[in-house]
């Protein structure tokens, strides 16, 4: 069977020491050529201000990033319409990639969305309406022991959740490639709320973005750490980019800037 890479990948970011990888996001491809789109805040500095070394993680191997195109402001800069934190890369792969078709067509409320994501744990949904979450999952960065342990499911999914590759028995991987299996992949199922982004953060300027809209998802009682940059879809096909707990960047923008940028894609119709 011919190999492919997922259309959804983990990004992780390095300090100078080059170890352990510090903070994790989320990342998924747009078209088959490499190109991929995630969050700009992504790509964070280290807390002396310095730039870390990022890479997309394929196969439990570190792939070098080209940046396209970044547009970035701190939440506290951001100045309506446009909220700014859209990412475009390349990533150069030995074999095909899947990847997302875009949808542009509005959306009504309560439709069902699905967003994927990676976090050093898995995500897990509530049990029932009247029960608590059964996990938090690294909702938070967490350097303890826990947030590190190794995952009991190191299967590598594509974004309908069909196995691509075998289990890798642990015992099989080198030491790096050992501490990037814990990064975990899941999914969460949430409603679309409305178009429009208003006042994202509590100190984000007043205002409504219009490149975005909202969403609910059960889970997030804080910021989904590790899931930002993921997709969000309909039907298997891409609405919006997950920005933060109930907010995403929505298609028709995402596609405007591949057009800035000659970038080809695959427009759908709901």
């Amino acid at each position: 069977m011919k190999k492919l890479i997922p259309a959804v990948f983990p990004i992780v970011g390095y300090d100078d020491l080059k170890e352990p990888w510090i903070n994790i996001g989320t990342a998924f491809f747009i078209n088959k050529d490499g190109i991929f789109v995630t969050a700009a805040h992504t790509f964070k500095k280290d807390l002396n201000g310095q730039e870390r070394t990022y890479y997309a993680i394929i196969d439990y191997k570190k792939v070098p990033i080209t940046q396209i195109f970044r547009e970035r402001e701190d939440m506290e800069n951001q100045i309506p319409p446009i909220h700014k934190d859209l990412y475009i890369g390349r990533l150069v792969l030995g074999c095909e990639n899947l990847f997302f078709n875009l949808d542009t067509t509005d959306i009504s409320e309560g439709t069902n969305l699905l967003t994927e994501g990676f976090a050093r744990k898995n995500y897990v949904e509530r049990a029932a309406d009247d029960q608590p979450l059964m996990s938090i999952d690294d909702l938070y960065d967490d350097s303890s022991e826990e947030a590190y342990a190794a995952s009991e499911d190191d299967l590598i999914v594509d974004n309908k959740g069909e196995l691509l590759i075998p289990e890798i028995q642990t015992a099989e991987l080198t030491e790096e490639e050992r501490d990037l299996s814990r990064i975990n992949y899941s999914k969460l199922n949430g409603k679309y709320n409305s178009a429009g982004l208003e006042k994202i953060f509590e100190f984000s300027p007043d205002g409504m973005f219009t490149n975005g809209f909202r969403f609910n998802y059960p889970l997030f009682d804080g910021e989904p750490k590790g899931y930002s940059g993921g997709p969000i879809s309909v039907d298997g096909n891409l609405i919006g980019m997950l920005i933060s707990k109930d907010g995403g960047i929505s298609a028709a923008h995402i596609v405007e800037r591949l057009k800035e940028n000659n970038l080809s894609f695959i427009l759908v119709s709901s």
